[in-house]
């Protein structure tokens, strides 16, 4: 599909919105914690008391994920999540 009939589709719902084809959000998907305390720090967020991996998805008006970028440690706000995963520069290749 081309990004004028996914755009299209967001105006139709969405009319005050131009030029938009995707919308971005993360996931943070609880884990187990792990028996070793270095690697257990990796994957540990104080600020939701338990251990994560954060996920973060380009999503777009057909339904598919064009871009996503998974398992990144602990629980991080989504900027810092699409920038490790250089969702932003892929976006803007498109």
């Amino acid at each position: 599909m081309k990004l004028q009939e996914l755009a299209s589709r967001f105006k139709s719902q969405y009319p005050g919105l131009d030029d938009i084809w995707c919308t971005m959000d993360d996931m943070k998907n609880p884990i187990q914690s792990a028996p070793h305390t270095e690697i257990q720090n990796m994957f540990y967020s104080s600020w939701q008391s338990g251990h994560y991996v954060t996920h973060v998805f380009v999503f777009a008006a057909d339904g598919t994920f064009p871009i996503c970028y998974f398992n990144l440690k602990r629980s991080t706000h989504n900027s810092i999540a699409a920038d490790a995963g250089f969702v932003c520069d892929k976006l803007e290749k498109v």
